[in-house]
């Protein structure tokens, strides 16, 4: 004898209903009742829809439908979780069944959803996922040639509704030329899972650039600062300077070279990430090594030169 017809009243069929039946009023309540098709009254669908999944969770199940049709359901099996703020709209709010009426509806038609629209379930289960940020430091060299990087992590998922493990995977990205400061890489569901109903977190890599001995970043361009000497400077010369990708540049000094003196190179910055055939300025400063010091004989010819 069935002690509650309640879940089989929500999906509108009898107590000796096969399992067959069960999952056809399902599929069929479901559908009648998903939010996104409801959009006139979606706080009543809402409801319905999550009572649906309910139902389904005990009947769908053997063990638990025979349990419950032998004691009924108990207000402890699917105690709402949270209070206040936390309870508004479409919340995972189930305990110990662990019932989440999108995991439930995916089973049935797949991750797509079926009215052809990405609103309710897949944009409240995107909602409920947090972002986990790792800092991920390049090189210059990295940042100018593009790279291909790979990282082990290890996430924490359920085994069960109280059992935790770790997973762990190898997440790569490529490094596009010219990616600045702050670009993020995303991988969704890759993290840590805060609850059993719920999805991994996303993890997003944030590129920042370490120091580099030679050449400044300042957005598209290098700045570089070429040591010459005093002789350099006044008679002019030429300097070589090894490029980000092993080139050599070679670079003619002409005339008088002063300490406020600036040579810009176009197109040796760095890559522009959005154009494939442009590329930032080299912009050339000078140290002037002066000497400690210098006899009286050489003080005097340049003393005449001068």
């Amino acid at each position: 004898m069935v002690v509650d017809t309640k879940y089989y009243n929500i999906l509108e069929i009898k107590p000796d209903a096969t399992d067959n039946d069960i999952k056809k009023a399902y599929k069929k309540m479901a559908l009648k009742w998903h939010p996104d098709k409801n959009a006139e009254d979606k706080e009543l669908a809402e409801k319905k829809f999550k009572e649906i999944a309910e139902a389904y969770s005990v009947l769908g199940d053997k063990e638990k439908r025979a349990n419950y049709d032998r004691n009924g359901n108990s207000n402890d099996d699917f105690m709402p979780r949270g209070k206040g703020p936390q309870m508004r709209g479409y919340q995972r709010s189930w305990t110990n069944h662990g019932v989440d009426p999108n995991e439930i509806f995916r089973q049935f038609f797949g991750a797509e959803n079926p009215f052809g629209q990405q609103t309710f379930f897949n944009a409240q289960e995107k909602s409920s996922n947090t972002v986990q940020q790792e800092d991920v430091k390049l090189t210059l060299e990295e940042l100018y040639n593009g790279c291909h990087k790979k990282y082990r992590i290890k996430s924490k998922v359920f085994k069960n509704m109280n059992e935790t493990m770790l997973v762990e995977k190898v997440l790569e990205f490529d490094v596009k030329p010219g990616w600045k400061d702050g670009t993020k890489i995303t991988f969704e569901r890759s993290g840590d899972q805060t609850h059993p109903s719920s999805s991994q977190n996303d993890i997003q890599f944030i590129i920042s650039t370490k120091p580099h001995p030679v050449f400044t970043r300042v957005n598209n361009d290098l700045e570089y600062t070429a040591k010459i000497t005093l002789k350099e400077a006044l008679c002019g010369g030429v300097i070589e300077i090894e490029c980000l990708d092993g080139r050599i540049l070679k670079l003619n000094l002409k005339g008088v070279t002063n300490p406020t003196t600036k040579r810009i190179l176009q197109n040796e910055g760095m890559p522009i990430s959005k154009s494939s055939n442009e590329r930032g300025n080299l912009i050339i400063s000078f140290d002037i090594e002066f000497p400690d010091y210098l006899e009286p004989n050489i003080i005097k010819e340049i003393s005449k030169i001068l």
